[in-house]
């Protein structure tokens, strides 16, 4: 029984128990290391969200029931409502922002079609949120596709500070 659970001890450290490589360091903050989407990929979420004239498009995200230790949905009216102020008072320019409610269970009811959006068939989900753990996340995407994300909790000071590092080259300022 022990060489067993030692075993299982051994394998889960080397596979770092199934720990995930993101864009945040140990303590949730964004770093300078931005991924980036395929271009058949850009041009779904484009189409999608409309994101054509804007510089950069942020997505906040309530992740599903199952990521996060409490029930973030039982008050979802006045949670999209609180994400959707805090995203819209980041100060960055020239930037789309949509919600996104990832749980199909609960999502339909406040989709809009204008901020809060749902995943069809996943898609958001498993490209730009797979590895994400949390009750929420947020995403910012630049128009080639390269983006940063912050996973968990997250403030207008992360939103700001990931649209300065995707800025485009030829502003100054976002």
């Amino acid at each position: 029984m022990k060489k067993i659970l030692v075993l299982i001890i051994t394998m889960c450290l080397l596979s770092s128990c199934g720990a995930t490589v993101s864009t945040e360091n140990a303590k949730g903050n964004t770093t300078n290391n931005s991924r980036k989407v395929s271009l058949q990929e850009i041009e779904i979420i484009r189409s999608y969200f409309n994101f054509n004239k804007e510089d950069l498009l942020v997505i906040a995200a309530i992740q599903p029931r199952n990521r996060c230790h409490y029930n973030q949905y039982e008050n979802l009216k006045s949670s999209t409502d609180w994400i959707f102020n805090l995203v819209n008072n980041a100060r960055v320019s020239n930037a789309k922002r949509v919600l996104i409610i990832l749980e199909k269970q609960t999502r339909d009811n406040l989709i809009d079609g204008k901020r809060i959006f749902n995943d069809p068939n996943n898609f958001i989900l498993n490209t730009l949120f797979s590895s994400s753990d949390g009750c929420y996340g947020v995403v910012v995407l630049n128009k080639s596709g390269e983006y940063l994300i912050k996973n968990g909790e997250f403030v207008e000071k992360d939103i700001v500070i990931m649209a300065n590092k995707l800025k485009p080259k030829n502003n100054s300022r976002i």
